[in-house]
């Protein structure tokens, strides 16, 4: 009788989302001259006080980067 394990259980289920993973066709793909430049405004939340020494420099630092 076929055994499934957990790794080959694994292996099937990465197989499986690979196979659904298919690029876009180029009919599917719209034009970047026809879509609107849109514009986010983010806020970022942190669980620690302002000027927390080692937290907040690089909550800020990974703000500068995602900018």
């Amino acid at each position: 009788m076929f055994k499934l394990t957990l790794k080959k259980f694994a292996l099937l289920c990465s197989f499986a989302v690979l196979a659904s993973c298919n690029p876009p066709s180029n009919d599917q793909i719209p034009a970047s001259s026809n879509l609107p430049a849109k514009t986010f405004t983010w806020k970022m939340v942190t669980a620690w006080p302002p000027n927390f020494p080692i937290f907040q420099e690089g909550a800020e630092q990974l703000a500068k980067d995602i900018v």
